[in-house]
């Protein structure tokens, strides 16, 4: 045995034997150097993934905290309005207020004419009264002095005498006549006074309308607060609902980039899963094509056998994405392997590889 190791043949089996180990070994490093690069390829796709997956939920925090501030601003903007509303409503009320206290004036104006009215009457009233008194008293006094005259023996129809009772009469027309302008001056200025205050009745009245329509102003102006102060509010929910939404889309983007950020991961580990099993299964393939070539070197024909040579029909199923096949190797041009093959055994190796050993 020691010599047949010896032969040419025996060193070059064993020479193509370690050099087929030495292959699948190599490979199987490969293999291992290869999943490993695609394993740090999926932990930096992952890492990058988080990172970006953090930077949109950053975004989505901003986008909420940036809605409720502008949300806050439209509230603020809101109670504004509300309060310019409640200001203007309270203006209005002093309007009200100041309207109806210029009617009450225009009332008291009225009734102040009205006297002054019935003062004119009464001053005409008490000229014609004084007036009648005036002459009764002067019809009386001519009387007393037509009598002393007559009881004077004088004749009272003709000469001092009836001047005397003329200028009497004289006087009694004028004292009459002054009476009756004094009446009339007087009935005059309370009826200009009057009139004076019916103009300030009606420029009372007018003052009330004034006052009304700036109360119905400011009421609608008020409305109008109260209408900004809706919009304001409605704006403001806008916005926090904008918000909300572009936070939900970030947060989408987040979650897809982490999903993203998985299936690159999967995928490199995959690729690394493959690359594996395709060097170990090289490195199997390689150590089988050795354990061949060795056989066919092993396949010597003894001495004073007829036949050239023995043959060496190796065969091995392997498992790969397309099913078992079979892959044979032979070495010799004669039948004597198979007669020798009790002395060998018989070498079927079987391997199954998918993705990895």
């Amino acid at each position: 045995m020691g010599d047949f190791l010896a032969s040419s043949g025996g060193l070059g089996a064993i020479g193509t034997l370690a050099q087929g180990v030495g292959g699948f070994l190599s490979s199987g490093a490969a293999g291992g150097a290869a999943e490993a690069q695609y394993g740090a390829a999926a932990t930096n796709a992952m890492i990058e993934a988080s990172a970006l997956s953090s930077q949109y939920k950053v975004g989505a925090i901003n986008m909420i905290l940036q809605a409720e501030a502008q949300q806050a601003e439209y509230e603020s903007a809101a109670v504004n309005y509300e309060l310019e509303g409640m200001g203007k409503r309270g203006s209005a009320s002093m309007y009200d207020m100041q309207a109806a206290l210029s009617l009450l004036n225009k009332a008291n104006t009225l009734r102040s004419a009205a006297s002054l009215g019935a003062s004119a009457l009464d001053a005409v009233r008490q000229g014609a009264e004084a007036e009648s008194k005036l002459r009764e008293e002067g019809r009386l006094f001519r009387g007393t002095q037509r009598a002393a005259i007559a009881a004077g023996g004088t004749d009272v129809q003709s000469g001092n005498a009836l001047d005397i009772l003329r200028q009497t009469d004289e006087g009694i027309e004028s004292d009459s006549a002054s009476i009756r302008l004094s009446a009339q001056k007087n009935r005059y200025s309370l009826l200009q006074q009057q009139k004076n205050m019916w103009m300030r009745a009606e420029a009372e009245q007018l003052e009330s309308e004034n006052y009304r329509i700036a109360a119905e102003n400011l009421r609608n102006a008020a409305e109008v607060s109260d209408l900004a102060a809706d919009n304001m509010r409605k704006m403001g929910d806008l916005a926090y609902s904008s918000g909300q939404a572009g936070a939900d889309m970030y947060n989408r983007f987040a979650e897809l980039a982490l999903q993203s950020g998985r299936i690159s991961a999967g995928a490199y580990r995959q690729l690394g899963s493959v690359a594996s099993g395709a060097a170990r299964t090289a490195g199997y393939a390689g150590l089988l094509a050795s354990v061949g070539e060795a056989a066919g070197m092993l396949a010597v024909k003894p001495s004073g056998n007829k036949d050239a040579g023995g043959v060496a029909d190796f065969r091995y199923s392997m498992l790969t994405e397309d099913g078992w096949g079979d892959i044979s190797y032979s070495a010799g041009t004669s039948d004597w392997w198979k007669k020798n093959e009790y002395k060998l055994g018989s070498f079927v190796p079987k391997v199954k590889t998918y993705g990895g050993i």
